[in-house]
């Protein structure tokens, strides 16, 4: 027998380490805050009376029906256009890319096409210099397109060995991270990691070293 939508909804609130709805939103992908919302509510109800004495169900739903989750369809919305936003922006990486190495690619026939019929010792260099004022034009095509500035590699971080975070740590980062979050402005919420819980141990996020760095010595 076919497993149904609720049932795999509550079969998921019953075994995820963190059952709150954005959880739930961004596992089931919904489309519309009402619909997300009311089934968010069935399942976990469902859930509930199939386990309840789960200590993690009954805090979530304590703050489920105290409105301590009221915002998190804007952040599931939040999210989404982030996602879109990424997508845009590897489009255009990828159309960079392309321009540049097609350019890069005629630049280098016409190089060889012009060494091989030029006669004489000025020949190489000339070719040579037709190339790279040719590979000049197609890199300054390439960037002119495309917004550089949000263009970022990725990179791995070394992490030392340190002593692993007692539960004590975690509940005090957790609580200075939700503080931080709360105290967000909805403009800056698209672009800061920590309200999206991504913990930046490179150091280049100001404010997740101020308030981590104590607690996660690796950073």
């Amino acid at each position: 027998m076919a497993t149904t939508k609720h049932e795999e909804r509550v079969k998921f609130l019953q075994n995820v380490q963190n059952p709150r709805p954005l959880t739930f939103f961004n596992r089931f992908q919904f489309r519309q805050g009402s619909t997300a919302t009311r089934s968010y509510a069935l399942s976990l109800d469902e859930a509930l009376r199939r386990d309840p004495d789960s200590e993690t169900l009954l805090r979530t739903k304590r703050m489920w029906d105290a409105g301590e989750f009221n915002d998190e369809w804007s952040e599931y919305e939040d999210i989404k256009e982030n996602r879109k936003v990424n997508r845009q922006v590897k489009k255009r990486k990828r159309r960079a890319h392309s321009i540049f190495h097609s350019r890069l690619d005629d630049a280098l026939d016409r190089g060889y096409s012009d060494d091989a019929t030029d006669v004489g010792v000025g020949a190489p260099a000339i070719a040579a210099a037709g190339t790279a004022d040719a590979l000049g034009t197609a890199t300054a095509t390439a960037e002119a397109q495309v917004d550089v500035d949000t263009l970022h590699e990725a990179s791995i971080s070394d992490f030392p060995v340190v002593q692993p975070m007692t539960e004590e740590d975690w509940e005090v980062a957790m609580d200075k991270i939700e503080n931080y979050r709360k105290a967000l402005s909805k403009e800056r919420r698209l672009h800061d990691p920590l309200y999206y819980y991504i913990i930046d141990h490179s150091s280049q996020h100001g404010p997740t070293t101020d308030l981590l760095n104590k607690l996660l010595p690796s950073m």
